[in-house]
């Protein structure tokens, strides 16, 4: 792999994860995307990392309405018997 994307990984703090799937993406851009991806690396980084707060933000939201349905469930079926 490019050692000067090696150095970006390191210097912006990117997972193993996203290193892989990075690496992968990059192995099939054409020249021009991979020197544009190199220039461009802290903007593209940074809105990945972005992405990926939304993510946990909406993952950790469906998980506590999903726990909350639970236990309404719960109560309902105790309230039943």
């Amino acid at each position: 792999m490019n050692t000067v994307l090696l150095r970006l990984f390191e210097q912006h703090d990117v997972s193993e994860k996203d290193r892989y799937e990075i690496g992968q993406m990059y192995n099939f851009l054409s020249e021009e995307k991979k020197q544009r991806l190199i220039k461009d690396f802290e903007i593209f980084i940074k809105k990945v990392k972005k992405f990926q707060k939304q993510l946990k933000e909406e993952k950790d939201i469906l998980i506590g309405e999903t726990i909350n349905e639970i236990k309404q469930i719960i109560e309902q079926t105790k309230l039943k018997k």
